[in-house]
């Protein structure tokens, strides 16, 4: 039996509540579909994936430069989740996500982008949030 098979006995004859949800979600069935499966479920956690990263960067662009930049921002690539451009501003997402999780105000956020294009060697956001430009 193949991993793909044992996965879908496995979620078929699941008395676990959720995965039982999970099969009425997925259309779990038994038979050759199981490929076809995993491939819409991936595909639906990337959809998820994708819409809540684009929240994300919506969020932060409102928030640091404002509503008018809502209409000048995008991927760079059209990769979702990669890089940012908004204006002449180029945003790695992971830099988004440091700027929420150490609470960051856009103020700092602006005096780091513009004191990271210059100093060497590279400081951490998390670090100049904490300890300011004093960081040797």
């Amino acid at each position: 039996m193949t991993n793909k098979e044992k996965l879908i006995k496995k979620l078929t004859q699941s008395k676990n509540k959720k995965l039982l949800n999970f099969k009425a979600t997925a259309g779990v069935s038994t038979g050759n579909g199981g490929c076809i499966i995993m491939q819409n479920i991936k595909k639906e956690i990337l959809t998820g994936w994708e819409k809540e990263t684009q929240k994300i960067a919506n969020a932060f662009v409102l928030e640091v430069f404002g509503e008018d930049y809502l209409d000048d921002m995008y991927w760079v690539a059209d990769h979702i989740g990669s890089v940012l451009c908004v204006g002449d501003h180029f945003i790695d997402m992971y830099r988004i996500i440091e700027y929420y999780a150490y609470n960051a105000t856009p103020e700092q956020f602006f005096e780091y982008y513009d004191w990271d294009l210059e100093k060497e060697p590279p400081v951490s956001f998390r670090n100049f949030i904490k300890y300011g430009k004093e960081i040797k």
